[in-house]
């Protein structure tokens, strides 16, 4: 997927169309990377699943690379494996990253957020997410891939964004869920997560308008 460079000055948060793809901009972390806390937990409705519906942390502690699930599930088939292991240097190299989905909503179209927080040995890094629906041979992307940043990767130890994409009205019923990966430089790719929930039967068609 081709990558957009925005160039924008950061101080209220605003809207830029790539594509079907409509991203909400916020103004970045504060300095030293301090920012408001997440809410923990999940609740799911007909049009709404709040708070944190999804999160992994992944990387390599003294020397071993590891991947751990707290909410939703992984996506295909992930090897902690292939993180990079800085053999030379255990264990200043650990490091780790938790990605997380969170604030799931249908009101028109569809809202989410995705975040990562990385700390230790990982180097810069970013995230992509992708909104999926159901299908009778299995799930199927319902938008393109979209990256926070839109090019290049961030040194900041916390990334977040805001993400709609439009609802196909009257174009089919499916299911809709997000999913996320993060990525960090010094350690590599983490898995694709999804919530264990989503919004059921909404009449948005299988691809975005």
């Amino acid at each position: 997927m081709m990558r957009t460079k925005l160039n924008i000055r950061w101080s209220t948060a605003i809207a830029v169309s790539v594509g079907a793809l409509l991203i909400t901009l916020a103004p970045p972390a504060l300095a030293g990377g301090s920012t408001a806390p997440v809410p923990v937990g999940a609740a799911a409705s007909a049009g709404h699943i709040s708070k944190v519906v999804a999160s992994a942390t992944w990387g390599v502690s003294n020397g071993k690379p590891f991947v751990k699930i707290t909410k939703g599930t992984i996506v295909g088939h992930y090897k902690p494996s292939a993180l990079k292991v800085d053999h030379a240097n255990v264990p200043a190299a650990s490091g780790n990253c938790t990605e997380d989905i969170s604030n799931v909503t249908r009101s028109g179209g569809f809202y989410w957020s995705t975040s990562q927080i990385c700390s230790g040995h990982f180097g810069a890094q970013d995230m992509k997410t992708q909104m999926w629906r159901s299908s009778y041979s299995g799930p199927r992307g319902y938008s393109s891939w979209a990256y926070y940043p839109a090019s290049g990767l961030y040194s900041r130890s916390h990334i977040s964004q805001n993400w709609t994409i439009a609802c196909n009205n009257g174009r089919g019923y499916y299911d809709y869920y997000p999913v996320m990966q993060g990525y960090a430089s010094s350690l590599g790719s983490g898995p694709v997560i999804r919530s264990g929930n989503q919004l059921n039967h909404q009449d948005c068609g299988p691809t975005a308008p």
